[in-house]
């Protein structure tokens, strides 16, 4: 029997870093409100920060990105932080390559080279590898889903 880990991944393209927010199916599911948990999280902190502006390039999946849950989320984001705007794109299902697909890759690579993973923090262990070709500034283990 396994215990599937969820790794939601958000690219940064100002700096190029990879923030990463991990849990594991014991703590939460996958779904709408576990990754508009995760986008809050990395909105209000960048909005801290100083941002104002926020552009974010998404893949199609209904169940996680494209549903009124993360559209909702959006909205929210605008009129409770000091945000000016929050535009998003969605990309065409099956033709677009996203910064963070090649980050996802990079860790699947590794994976494959390095020793069998039997808990969620072998998985956080291995991100934090320094030979990895990207940055990941930020590893969160999202056990508590807010």
């Amino acid at each position: 029997m396994q215990l599937a880990t969820y790794n939601l991944g958000i690219h940064n393209l100002a700096n190029n870093d990879a923030i990463m927010f991990m849990w594991h199916e014991g703590c939460a599911s996958h779904g709408a409100s576990e990754i508009g948990s995760c986008i809050w999280k990395f909105v209000s902190d960048k909005v801290q920060e100083g941002a104002t502006h926020i552009t974010a390039f998404c893949d199609s999946c209904g169940g996680q990105n494209l549903n009124f849950k993360i559209a909702s989320l959006l909205c929210h984001c605008v009129s409770t932080l000091s945000l000016d705007s929050f535009t998003v794109y969605y990309m065409q299902s099956g033709h677009s390559f996203l910064p963070n697909d090649a980050d996802f890759g990079i860790i699947e690579k590794a994976k494959k080279s390095g020793k069998e993973i039997y808990i969620p923090q072998q998985s956080m262990e291995l991100m934090q590898i320094p030979c990895l070709a990207i940055n990941i500034s930020h590893l969160s283990h999202v056990c508590r889903i807010c």
